[in-house]
């Protein structure tokens, strides 16, 4: 075999293998993306279906005048913490239920675990991401006393979680963009939107702490104002308060 024989053969070996080594890299970036979007949309639907039905849940209470009966062997503190927690735990067991799912679709090849990027981090900003719009549901769902306001108030909201997904593949495709990182520090989008990028890109420890930390510091706020809400909104019936009435009642001590 002369010279350019074996020069013909070798650049068609390298061309088959760079074919192949494409092939595997966009089967990769495939699977990142479809894990991400499988994150985004259990994180979604836990918010919306137990968020939903905490709000028509208080609804029904408030209308049926059960709170003013539930309020008389307890106070509104009491009453709070333990819808937070029922909240939390019904949260927890849908996550155990997707879980079950996710190890049986694991097991038969359907979903691979190993495709996933930091996964730690994507279990910590979903908790955070949960908890953050639980903290928002509790607070304004505690403002309105008929169906009808409920449903709006969880189609604003939905409007948020459901952004990040109108936008993903914009997001996926240049992650460390300037509108990917402004979103990420919105506290309203900033679960979902680190669910994507985490996937799909390598983001600094100083950046992950970063956004964790207007997270969290945005939760305690979100928190202090809910249990204001709370305290005094639950026994509002009828008018549906308005914003200066909303103001006046975080202002109060």
């Amino acid at each position: 075999i002369n010279d350019k024989n074996i020069e013909l053969l070798t650049s068609r070996i390298v061309s088959l293998n760079k074919s192949f080594i494409e092939a595997d890299s966009e089967e990769e970036i495939l699977k990142s993306f479809l894990n991400s979007y499988l994150f985004i949309i259990l994180l979604i639907t836990m918010i919306l279906f137990s968020g939903g039905m905490f709000v028509r849940s208080l609804v029904l209470e408030k209308s049926n005048r059960i709170i003013e009966l539930i309020l008389s062997s307890c106070t509104s503190r009491e009453l709070l913490f333990g819808k937070v927690l029922g909240l939390s735990l019904f949260g927890i067991f849908q996550f155990l239920i997707w879980i079950a799912i996710g190890i049986f679709l694991h097991q038969t090849n359907t979903l691979n675990f190993s495709t996933i990027n930091n996964l730690g981090y994507q279990f910590l900003f979903f908790v955070l991401g949960y908890v953050f719009y639980s903290s928002i549901f509790i607070g304004l769902g505690s403002i309105v006393s008929m169906d009808h306001e409920a449903q709006q108030l969880t189609g604003y909201l939905s409007i948020f979680l459901i952004s990040p997904i109108i936008l993903a593949v914009e997001i996926i495709r240049a992650p460390n963009s300037v509108l990917s990182l402004l979103l990420s520090y919105f506290p309203l989008t900033s679960a979902p939107v680190m669910l994507l990028r985490l996937n799909t890109t390598k983001s600094s420890l100083t950046e992950i702490f970063s956004i964790v930390l207007v997270l969290l510091f945005s939760l305690y706020v979100v928190v202090y104002l809910s249990s204001k809400l709370f305290r005094i909104g639950i026994l509002n019936t009828g008018k549906k308060p308005s914003l200066k009435e909303i103001l006046n009642w975080l202002r109060t001590k």
